[in-house]
């Protein structure tokens, strides 16, 4: 079971995909990824706009909307794992400030302005955090003020991206959950 960490949904349980499908963040790295953003980053929930993909059962982005986000976007692509995504935006009553857009990575369309903070939580091992990196990059999701956090195996090789750079990388057991920033001229 994972719940909501702080803010107005405060323990609220969530209810989780088939882990055959997927794999939560746990209670406690979610909790010290917040703490990240608040403390080292200064970011400032009562006014974000936040993309969640790979959202899984959204725990990450609902976390924000617990936390003031002004709007989430939640990029989903698997039917079975966006019930689930559903069930839980429909249990806190946070449909009007969530999105749900409803494919892969390589369909996201092309956004109308940057988000402020983008959570990745793509599959282990199949490499795809670079991939999206430039999608989103390319597409307008991503500007020189985007906070990027991505959680990865902490047995790959260190995330390389010539257009990104890496502001913080954290180990939790399995995880790896890094910090990176858009370079700009």
């Amino acid at each position: 079971m994972i719940r909501i960490i702080s803010g107005k949904f405060r323990k609220t349980p969530l209810l989780l995909p088939d882990p055959k499908t997927t794999r939560p963040t746990s209670d406690r790295v979610r909790e010290a990824i917040f703490n990240m953003l608040v403390h080292s980053f200064d970011i400032d929930f009562e006014r974000a706009v936040v993309l969640d993909a790979f959202a899984g059962s959204g725990a990450m982005g609902l976390e924000s909307l617990s936390r003031g986000a002004s709007k989430v976007i939640f990029l989903e692509k698997d039917r079975e794992v966006l019930k689930i995504l559903q069930a839980n935006i429909h249990k806190l009553k946070a449909e009007s400030e969530s999105e749900i857009l409803k494919n892969d990575i390589e369909a996201i369309q092309t956004a109308t302005h940057p988000v402020d903070l983008v959570f990745m939580d793509p599959p282990y091992n199949q490499n795809l955090e670079n991939r999206a990196l430039c999608l989103l990059k390319e597409r307008g999701w991503i500007g020189k003020d985007t906070l990027i956090c991505i959680e990865r195996s902490s047995k790959v090789e260190p995330l390389i991206n010539k257009n990104f750079q890496e502001i913080q990388n954290r180990i939790y057991g399995a995880a790896s959950v890094v910090f990176l920033r858009l370079l700009t001229d």
